[in-house]
């Protein structure tokens, strides 16, 4: 049982939520099971080989298999859908949307989809018919914390930025098997990608064909954001922190080969459209995304009738109680 009050979790912690300021903790689903029935005056929720669950104890079992991650989870789906976005972001969250739907449906099938309605509806949401939905609410989370991240810059990143220079780098990489001895075929390759870039050939499309670290080339050579505290070869890293946006380096050398370096984007605010890094500073800044949700929730004047729920949500996101 307790494993499928896992599986339905989100009927399970909507009750709660709409029913803990009442005191009462027994979902209208679970009625049916044993309806009317208590024992010693206490609700009964269900019964098993003769064995009776008490309301007292499911609750003790919801807040142990859900915590309070569940209920901040309805919680922010909730104050995202009363967001706004502009009529672009709200075409392009449909379009996403339908292109994952399609791809859902292809790769895996009727099963796929009924995963995918499954974990949609356990978020909060009202199956694969609110997808684009979903992806507009993502938006609004991205767009609310940018704004209060940009808000913020000179207190939260200024001399972050300034001390570890983040960038947007890319690389095309040529194999060099002997350093002091190119091959003709090394040299070759060398010669075909210069010859390409200075005929107007885009940076990244030239590492798409040529670049020999195949994990970046798939992505236009990309490396994503890094900075001086970056895990790379000292002279590739040192090389990198001298060029400015839209700059491209000499042939590096290195350990690996030798490398061309571009650097498309140094503008903190740009960079936080990089999805990998605007992960890494939400992570890293935890706290400031916590506040920049309650400031989000106190614009919309939210009410909560239970204080404990309020008081949940606010630890969740690690606000000080008597500060929010």
């Amino acid at each position: 049982m307790l494993e499928q009050l896992k599986k339905n979790w989100f009927v399970l912690v909507v009750a709660a939520i709409l029913l803990i300021a009442s005191g009462v903790y027994v979902v209208d689903q679970t009625k049916s099971v044993v309806k009317g029935k208590k024992v010693d005056g206490e609700q009964v929720v269900f019964s098993i080989a003769g064995h009776n669950f008490m309301a007292k104890d499911y609750q003790e079992s919801l807040d142990s298999l859900l915590g309070d991650s569940a209920l901040y989870q309805l919680f922010e789906k909730e104050l995202l859908t009363n967001l706004s976005i502009s009529e672009d972001e709200a075409v392009d969250a449909k379009l996403r949307a339908e292109t994952y739907l399609n791809s859902v449906k292809q790769s895996q099938g009727s099963k796929g989809l009924s995963k995918l309605d499954s974990d949609l509806k356990a978020l909060g949401y009202d199956g694969t018919d609110s997808l684009a939905q979903y992806f507009e609410n993502i938006t609004k989370y991205e767009n609310l914390v940018k704004d209060y991240f940009m808000t913020n810059y000179d207190t939260l990143f200024k001399d972050y930025v300034e001390e570890k220079q983040p960038r947007l780098v890319k690389h095309i990489l040529v194999s060099i098997a002997d350093p002091d001895n190119l091959t003709e075929a090394e040299t070759a390759k060398i010669e075909r990608i210069e010859q390409a870039l200075a005929d107007g050939k885009a940076f990244e499309e030239v590492a798409l064909s040529e670049s020999d670290d195949t994990s970046s080339a798939k992505n236009g050579g990309s490396l994503g954001v890094v900075d001086a505290d970056a895990n790379l070869v000292e002279s590739f890293l040192d090389t990198m922190l001298t060029l400015n946006a839209g700059e491209q380096s000499g042939w590096v050398d290195s350990d690996y080969g030798k490398h061309l370096i571009y650097v498309s984007e140094t503008d903190f605010e740009k960079l936080l459209k990089d999805s990998d890094y605007f992960t890494e500073l939400t992570e890293l800044n935890a706290t400031e995304v916590g506040n920049a949700i309650w400031e989000a929730a106190s614009s919309l004047d939210i009410k909560f009738i239970d204080p404990e729920v309020e008081n949940k949500i606010k630890s969740f996101l690690g606000i000080d109680k008597e500060e929010a």
